[in-house]
């Protein structure tokens, strides 16, 4: 190049001069003769696409030989965007491409039909010398979280007609997409308390005490609605207020927000309401000498009655002594404080 008397900015600005799209406008248009009765669209090439079309590029015509091409100082080739990275697949050279939704597609149906269309392109690869692996897919999180909650909220009749409500619910509230296949997933925290709460309640009030689905069900509102209720006001009360923040951070926020508070309310509606008669009508009393569990299940019982008993014993000691309860609460809050001012507030902190 310095023979030639080239510059690296001399190869920038010969290709962003004649590797452009341009529009060449038409022939015979208005303003015309009034007997013009035909008029021409011109084309023109559009952007480079092979190696020789770039190695026919002009640099200058200031060369020993006269014109300087590209192929004069440099190979052209089809090659990678970027040669800062590499990719490795067990130890075998490999490329790395990536599937992105595009705004308001299915994420399940869309990993779906890439999956499907691999196995159909996979048969077209030269045997033993080409072969795909996938590497990282998001949606696996998705419809395991998906599946969790349809099978572990919904072990129970109540609990998967509830379920079947509050997803009916839900997909009506926001039928596109991803956005809601995607944002279900994230809603353990509010439905457990529909799906979860009142049969675990309940089955345990029927094998304890002996009592019948419908008294049992009764017992169980009068020990777990008021609990209820107040966990359902506090997560509204907590993700509520983040729907109206500024900037791009509400941007961000807002969907989600607006999202886990809806499911809350429906959570704890459905919780209050549509559970309880289902527990009182589908679940069976437990027959005598039926309720053997696995050895590790007795274990974790116990072990859950021994920190629920401590648990009350601290809350008992903290209203024994509410001024030591009320000096660590000031301790807390104060730390907070001064964690919240010392945390940096920017967008993306440095």
């Amino acid at each position: 190049m310095g023979l030639l008397g080239v510059t690296v900015q001399d190869v920038e600005n010969a290709i962003e001069a004649q590797n452009e799209q341009r529009g060449a406008g038409s022939v015979g248009t208005a303003p015309t003769l009034d007997d013009q009765q035909v008029y021409y669209t011109v084309t023109t090439p559009g952007r480079l696409l092979t190696p020789e079309q770039f190695g026919n590029i002009v640099i200058n015509s200031k060369g020993p030989n006269g014109v300087v091409h590209m192929s004069d100082i440099a190979r052209t080739e089809v090659g990678k965007r970027s040669d800062e990275f590499r990719v490795d697949v067990n130890g075998e050279p490999g490329v790395n491409m990536g599937v992105y939704l595009q705004t308001g597609a299915n994420a399940m149906e869309a990993a779906t039909a890439a999956k499907e269309r691999l196995v159909e392109l996979a048969k077209r690869f030269p045997k033993n010398r080409v072969d795909y692996l996938i590497t990282d897919d998001t949606t696996v999180f998705v419809g395991a979280s998906l599946n969790e909650r349809l099978s572990h909220a919904g072990r129970s009749r109540p609990a998967r007609a509830a379920c079947g409500v509050h997803l009916s619910a839900e997909l009506a509230r926001n039928p596109h997409s991803d956005a809601c296949r995607s944002r279900l997933a994230d809603r353990h925290h509010g439905q457990t308390l529909a799906f979860r709460l009142f049969p675990e309640n309940i089955e345990r009030i029927m094998r304890t005490e002996g009592l019948s689905p419908y008294d049992a069900a009764q017992k169980a509102m009068k020990e777990v609605s008021g609990a209820l209720v107040a966990i359902m006001l506090v997560l509204a009360a907590v993700f509520i207020p983040v729907a109206f923040l500024g900037g791009i951070a509400g941007e961000l926020y807002r969907q989600f927000a607006v999202t886990v508070a809806t499911s809350v309310v429906l959570s704890g509606f459905v919780a209050l309401t549509l559970t309880p008669a289902l527990c009182a009508i589908l679940l069976k009393k437990p027959e005598e000498g039926s309720g053997g569990k696995l050895s590790i299940f007795r274990v974790f019982n116990a072990g859950l009655s021994r920190f629920t008993l401590v648990f009350l014993q601290l809350v008992t000691a903290a209203l024994r002594h509410r001024i030591v309860t009320a000096v660590i609460l000031a301790i807390v809050t104060f730390g907070c404080v001064e964690m919240l001012e010392r945390t940096p507030t920017s967008f993306i902190p440095k």
